[in-house]
């Protein structure tokens, strides 16, 4: 082989040498990109979407844990709710019906200058609006109560006061014009417990006029005892309405 042909096959393998080198270095270099296009998009695309699932998983259980957590409180303010209302309705209930005015004792009656308790007047003479306002305030629960129904029960309170001082006044002046009737024309009826009560007192040494007087009493008292049991049947009646409520 020639010199010249020997340089020019050692020209060739140098120039097909620099070729494989340049590939591989840009092999290396294609390598390397795929490898930083593939970190590069498992920190910019993959890992936020499974960042954002799990981030959305964990607001899931959060959202759920603070439904419990709220229906619980919810359950807990019901009953809470209930049982400040029903304290209203029962004391409430007893106090503005009359329920809780004393009966008197038989020694009273001799003390009272011949005049009986005429609880039909006393009950008659109960302010509704007074009363259910002083048993609103004094139950301390309605505190506990948040603000719409703690308005709202106050103005049912406000309503069915003032429907049954109406009918209260109403009832007022039908006693007080039957108390301008003459005893002559009311049923002389007694009940068993008036008669008992009667020889008691004669036993306790009242005298004929005495006994005739507390009789006519006790027959005036029975004609107006209907009015003052409507009255505390309808107080109990629109009272106890209110455990019925819808709240807002």
């Amino acid at each position: 082989m020639s010199i010249t042909k020997v340089q020019k096959w050692k020209f060739h393998m140098n120039k097909s040498q620099k070729i494989d080198l340049y590939l591989q270095r840009l092999s290396h270099i294609t390598q390397f990109f795929l490898f930083l296009f593939t970190v590069l998009g498992f920190y910019f695309v993959v890992l936020p979407i499974y960042q954002k699932d799990v981030l959305q998983e964990s607001i899931a259980k959060k959202e759920l844990e603070l439904e419990k957590v709220n229906e619980s409180l919810l359950q807990s303010y019901s009953t809470i709710r209930n049982y400040t209302v029903r304290r209203f309705i029962t004391s409430a209930g007893a106090k503005c019906s009359g329920l809780l005015i004393p009966i008197p004792i038989l020694s009273s009656y001799r003390e009272s200058k011949g005049e009986l308790i005429n609880l039909t007047e006393k009950i008659l003479n109960i302010e509704s609006t007074k009363c259910l306002t002083e048993s609103f305030d004094a139950v301390d629960d309605m505190q506990l109560l948040n603000t719409i129904d703690y308005l709202y029960f106050q103005d049912k309170v406000a309503v069915i006061s003032r429907k049954l001082d109406k009918e209260r006044l109403i009832l007022l002046n039908e006693y007080n014009e039957l108390e301008k009737l003459s005893i002559d024309k009311m049923e002389r009826s007694l009940s068993k417990y008036d008669r008992e009560t009667l020889l008691d007192l004669e036993g306790m040494g009242a005298s004929k006029d005495e006994l005739n007087h507390y009789e006519n009493q006790m027959i005036r008292r029975n004609a107006s005892d209907g009015l003052s049991d409507k009255f505390s049947e309808l107080v109990r009646n629109e009272i106890d309405g209110l455990k019925d409520l819808s709240w807002p």
